[in-house]
């Protein structure tokens, strides 16, 4: 085993760096913490898994992305390539609102918001707190596939809660979704008999379609989503707020079930300010512990 170098030989951006990694830990559970609020450091270099040589020594939110989609890309400067040579821009150096990061996301736009953590306890979102709901279409069309079929050609069915009658949800092969959604349903199983209402049946998973009332792309179009009983979910389209002004906030399903998916790196639409409490979506560069 190598040894780790004396104290002298760490450079001070290094000790710099794994603070700033510190940090965004503690924001996920920190209340009023945003990305904002962080100090902006010295860049931590990208891990082993970068993904190419030129991504060695990428840093701060490129780092994290290599390491939450090990091998899919690497990072060129300012371009995301992928494995097939497609080139996603990671940031177009645009300020934008965060209704402008909704419907027009760069990348680097999508890590802008921190995710809280279940185990922050019941939250209302602020207006225009939306972290993984800002998505861009471009990222996720190259890690999943850019049409219908290209989608269809990853995907598996796998049995959801079926000790519950939940039957099964299709979803894509990549980067271990369907095995993560198996253990999910395992240990959802094993919750106490009062939080099985909320799984079953589950509203769905893989479905090629637009968001309602944009034109942009559902992360169930990649097989990466899944719903769970709509029946004791709220979201704000179905409560009327689609006017404009303040969007009062709806929650029903209990937190232990959230801390199950994000277990597994999926996070919850109920950390929305746009709350859509029956989602949840794989996103393993929200959730520090599935990007170390």
């Amino acid at each position: 085993m190598t040894n780790p170098p004396p104290p002298s030989a760490v450079a001070p951006t290094g000790l710099i760096a794994r603070l700033r990694i510190l940090a965004i830990a503690i924001c996920a559970t920190a209340v009023g913490c945003t990305a904002a609020t962080l100090p902006i450091a010295p860049d931590t270099p990208a891990r082993a898994q970068s993904g190419g040589e030129r991504s060695a020594g990428v840093t701060g939110g490129k780092a994290v992305l290599l390491a939450a989609y090990p091998g899919a890309f690497r990072f060129e400067g300012n371009a995301i390539v992928f494995k097939n040579g497609q080139r996603v821009v990671w940031d177009d150096g645009r300020a934008k609102t965060p209704a402008e990061k909704l419907t027009d996301a760069d990348v680097e736009d999508m890590l802008s918001t921190p995710y809280p953590l279940a185990r922050r306890g019941a939250r209302t979102p602020s207006p225009g707190e939306d972290p993984g709901r800002v998505r861009s279409d471009a990222f996720f069309k190259a890690l999943y596939g850019g049409s219908e079929a290209a989608v269809r050609d990853d995907l598996a069915r796998v049995p959801f809660v079926p000790g519950l009658g939940g039957g099964s949800l299709t979803v894509t092969t990549r980067f271990g979704v369907d095995k993560r959604i198996a253990a999910i349903s395992r240990d959802l199983e094993r919750l106490p008999p009062q939080f099985h209402k909320y799984l079953v049946p589950p509203g769905g998973a893989f479905n090629w379609r637009a968001i309602a009332g944009t034109s942009r792309l559902s992360v169930h179009s990649f097989g990466a989503a899944v719903d769970i009983n709509t029946k004791y979910s709220d979201y704000w389209r179905w409560a009327g707020h689609t006017g404009g002004g303040a969007i009062p906030y709806s929650n029903r399903i209990p937190l232990e079930i959230v801390e199950v998916f994000e277990k597994h790196c999926f996070i919850w639409g109920g950390r929305w300010y746009h709350y859509d409490t029956m989602h949840f979506e794989y996103r393993p560069e929200l959730i520090p512990a599935c990007h170390r």
